[in-house]
């Protein structure tokens, strides 16, 4: 491993830091019930072949900032689960805390792997920024859902296939942001935090409506929201 930190911790049985401490004291108790040796090696971050990867930022891994979430949850809210994150990018909820995700693979505060592995309940309202090359294929994944979800889509020059697929199910959309606007997403950057930039595509939310007729609406008043039934 390329953490020294953790190494040196290791090796003297204990740090500085409480926290770690008690990581290694947790482990250390785990691999002696299983009779099992565990040693620990420093490798260099030049000579470590996956530690290039494992620091290569993504735009991919993006969220709405906190202006535009806040006016989806105004429109389309409350949302109850976010179908496509990661940890470190999931929305937060109506009392400040990420909400229920599935990823990609598996980490520790993911509900599932694999959004198009999950059987969703009706009672959900989700919500999903997925990449955009999968936004066709979700849709129809979900074509023949039971639950209501909000989508972000890019706004794109002429609409795009599954457009006609979702129209009679969509309530009317939002406008999140328009090209070269700063404050509408959050992309990764160094020391572990998020920074705004200039967008080149516009963004859509599109509220998909799938709720069996026998439960509530989704309340679809707003204010100052930039809203409209139709792409222009």
């Amino acid at each position: 491993m390329d953490f020294l930190t953790l190494t040196q911790a290791w090796r003297k049985q204990g740090g500085k830091s409480k926290q770690l401490n008690d990581a290694l004291k947790e482990l250390y108790q785990a691999l002696l019930a299983q009779n099992i040796f565990r040693g620990l090696h420093f490798v260099p971050s030049p000579l470590n072949q996956g530690d290039a990867l494992s620091r290569v930022l993504s735009d991919k891994d993006c969220m709405l900032a906190p202006e535009p979430w806040e006016k989806l949850g105004n429109l389309f809210g409350p949302h109850t689960i976010d179908l496509m994150a990661l940890d470190s990018n999931a929305q937060v909820g109506r009392f400040g805390s990420p909400l229920p995700h599935f990823t990609p693979f598996p980490t520790p505060g993911s509900r599932g792997v694999n959004v198009f592995a999950q059987d969703i309940v009706p009672q959900e309202n989700a919500y999903v920024f997925p990449p955009f090359f999968l936004a066709g294929l979700l849709l129809r994944f979900f074509d023949k859902a039971s639950f209501s979800f909000t989508i972000v889509v890019p706004k794109l020059i002429s609409l795009p296939y599954w457009w006609p697929l979702i129209q009679p199910k969509t309530s009317p959309f939002v406008i999140l942001g328009r090209k070269t606007d700063r404050d509408i997403l959050l992309l990764p950057s160094s020391h572990h935090v998020f920074s705004t930039r200039p967008f080149t595509l516009g963004l859509y939310a599109l509220g998909i409506n799938n709720s069996p007729p026998s439960t509530l609406p989704l309340d679809t008043t707003t204010q100052n929201l930039d809203t409209s039934s139709s792409l222009p």
